[in-house]
This record gives structure tokens, C-alpha cells and sequence, in this order.
């Protein structure tokens, strides 16, 4: 069977590149032989199915990105085969237009699994149902295990985008970083020039494992969703930099799912605070073993969606 998996992949994000390589490896495990396609890339034609890939994908800020990923569930409905959404997040439908073209995809789809259940809401408020709650499909890669020889370590979002000043946050955490001769990690391109700008040592890396395998600290501090997961993986411990009581996003969530400690970088004099939690050490816990928690929802989301599409 061939399988078209459409998704984000080759702008310089480490963890879109890891959803891809999670459901590729996933879906050739099934014995299915399945293509990626970036985005506006429509061969439906010459496919046996169709499946949106995981990643916080889903949002209408700009309308061209969700119209992008609903095109390929449509023109498959049209052409008679089946598609689903795999382990996919949302970031928000705000506009009449962005909400109005989801729900049309939704009746298209065969199978929906989501990472995790406030994107369940979100999609049967759009008239989804029988969602699978799953989690991101980059846990289901398989991570090397850290070298924490240091006491902190950052996977930090530095650019401004969709709300997020990124100079103003990244301008404390260098505070913090010099104090103790940390390293960021970079996981996406799109950070480069911010952590340039600030003169941030910054540790690159091809794919989110073999930078999962850079990792030189006891404790990650995250602004970046995938910097939660490969840390965690990696069996460090995460610590995320949240935006407020009110903050709802993607790293907020799973901080709150997880049990995750955080620091809300909102807040007055807040270095201070990821300064000391840095000192007083990483909490004890089997980080590995919420990875392979984490893995096998990742993968069990995979199973449900692939599955609707070879019935």
C-alpha cells in the first residue's frame, strides 16, 4: 500500500524533522511504503491514502498553513481514498474562515489521533469525534542517553513569532546561561540570528537524537515543545519556561500533564528563580521511564491512524 504523509519538514526544525522520521519509520514497520510531502505538494493522485503528520501543524493565524494541510484530506475524499491525522497538535483556530475550513477536513478523515487532549477538545468543538488522545510522534524515535556534566542547559526559542518576544525572554536566560557556562541547544534554524545577536554559545546538531546526545546538563530549561521531549528521552530533566497563569500553549500543557517543574518567565525577577532551581539540582525521577510511557502512546496514536487507513 502507498501512503502519502504530508507535514512539515526540511525548514530547519529539528522536532518537525523527528515527527517525520517517527512516522516514516512507523508506517514502513507496518509494511506500508510511504512518501512525505511538504506542504502546497498535492500527488494524491498516484497514493493508495493519505495521512496530515503529526507536529503542532493545525492553527489559522496564518490561514494559508491550515487551508495547506486541509487540501490534501479533501482532494483525497474526492478522489475516493481514505485519509486520517496523525498525532497532530493545534495552536489555536481563531478566525470564522480558519474554523469553518477544519471542520470541512474533519468530515474527510477516516481516523484523527491527537498528542494530547486539549487538542481533542479543540477538534470536536469543530465537530471531530472518535479522536484517539495520543502524544507527539517524535517520542517514538529512539534517544541516546545524555552526558549531564553540567548543571544547566537550554532548548530556547529566541526568534519572535505568534505572540513570543523572543529577544526580551532570550536576554534573561543569557543572564542565567553565563552564570553557569551553559550551552543552548538549538533545535530549530529559525533561533540562529537571536542567539547570535546575544552572543549565546550554541551547541547545532542534523537531527533531534544527535542533539539529544549533545546534551552536557543535569536540567534543560525549555521554551521549545521538542526540547521538552528529547530532554525528557534523553533522561534529563526539563524544566519549562512558561508565559503566565493563563498560558495555554504546548509546552504549558504537557508541563502541567507531566507534573513538569516551570518557571513563568512573565513574572518579576524570574532568572532568579530558573538560577536557583538550576542549583539546587534536577529532582529525582525515572525520566526514561516516561519516555518509554510517552513512546508507546506516540506510537499506539500511529497504530489507530494507519490502521482506519489500510481497513
Amino acid at each position: 500500500m502507498k501512503l502519502l504523509i504530508a507535514g512539515a519538514f526540511g525548514y530547519g526544525n529539528l522536532g518537525d524533522n523527528a515527527v517525520r522520521d517517527a512516522e516514516l519509520a512507523f508506517a514502513a514497520s507496518r509494511g506500508l511504503t510511504a512518501t512525505w510531502a511538504a506542504p502546497a505538494d498535492y500527488p494524491v493522485d498516484v497514493y493508495d491514502a493519505v495521512a496530515v503528520g503529526g507536529g503542532g501543524i493545525l492553527y489559522d493565524a496564518d490561514y494559508e498553513n491550515v487551508a495547506n494541510y486541509c487540501r490534501y484530506v479533501e482532494t483525497a475524499k474526492l478522489a475516493g481514498k481514505k485519509a486520517a491525522f496523525v498525532n497532530v497538535g493545534t495552536q489555536g483556530f481563531r478566525t470564522p474562515r480558519g474554523r469553518a475550513r477544519m471542520a470541512s477536513a474533519l468530515k474527510a478523515v477516516d481516523a484523527i489521533s491527537v498528542r494530547d487532549p486539549e487538542d481533542a477538545i479543540v477538534l470536536k468543538a469543530l465537530g471531530a469525534k472518535d479522536i484517539f488522545v495520543a502524544e507527539d510522534s517524535a517520542w517514538a524515535l529512539n534517544y541516546p542517553t545524555a552526558r549531564s556534566c553540567r548543571a544547566a542547559g537550554f532548548a530556547w526559542r529566541s526568534f519572535s513569532a505568534l505572540g513570543f518576544d523572543g529577544a526580551k525572554y532570550l536576554a534573561g536566560a543569557k543572564q542565567v546561561a553565563d552564570t553557569f557556562g551553559a550551552s543552548f541547544y538549538m533545535t530549530s534554524k529559525e533561533d540562529i540570528a537571536g542567539l547570535q545577536a546575544q552572543g549565546c554559545h550554541f551547541t547545532t546538531a542534523a537531527t533531534l537524537e544527535e542533539l539529544a546526545g549533545k546534551y552536557d546538563s543535569t536540567i534543560v530549561a525549555c521554551t521549545r515543545f521538542h526540547g521538552i521531549v528529547s530532554a525528557i528521552s534523553a533522561g534529563v530533566e526539563p524544566i519549562v519556561c512558561y508565559r503566565g497563569a493563563k498560558d495555554d500553549g504546548k509546552c504549558a500543557r504537557i508541563m502541567h500533564r507531566l507534573g513538569l517543574r516551570g518557571v513563568d518567565i512573565e513574572s518579576r525577577g524570574w532568572p532568579k528563580v530558573l538560577e536557583d532551581l538550576f542549583k539546587q539540582g534536577p529532582i529525582k525521577r525515572d525520566w526514561q521511564g516516561l519516555a518509554a510511557v510517552m513512546k508507546k502512546k506516540a506510537a499506539d496514536g500511529m497504530e489507530f491512524a494507519f490502521s482506519a487507513l489500510k481497513d
